[in-house]
């Protein structure tokens, strides 16, 4: 009996440090530029979901283009940032994200 709840705690143990690996590794999106445009448009509209808008600032793409474009937003957020609704951004800072969404449009094409 004993060897038994042995291999069960292993087994759980197993599981476990499974699950803890597969958590660890880091969220990678296959977002293209176009996608990455498209949501960028939609939160200037005050159109995307809090969930939504931290996918874009905190899971990495992929593709390197987009990569640089959520590094450029990033960046925006930190300098632009102001209390006003929708988009917590100045004129300024709505500006340089629709600069943004400009460069990876043009990537897309």
């Amino acid at each position: 009996m004993l060897e038994v709840l042995g291999w069960i705690g292993l087994a759980v143990l197993g599981i476990v440090v499974l699950i803890v690996l597969v958590a660890a590794l880091p969220l990678r999106s296959k977002e293209t530029p176009s996608e990455a445009a498209d949501t960028i448009e939609r939160f200037l509209a005050g159109q995307v979901t809090d969930r939504e808008w931290d996918d874009v600032t905190s899971i990495r793409p992929r593709n390197p283009v987009v990569q640089a474009a959520k590094q450029r937003v990033r960046e925006i957020e930190e300098r632009y940032s102001c209390s006003t609704p929708p988009t917590y951004l100045d004129e300024a800072g709505r500006l340089a994200l629709r600069e943004v969404t400009d460069s990876l449009r043009a990537a897309a094409a």
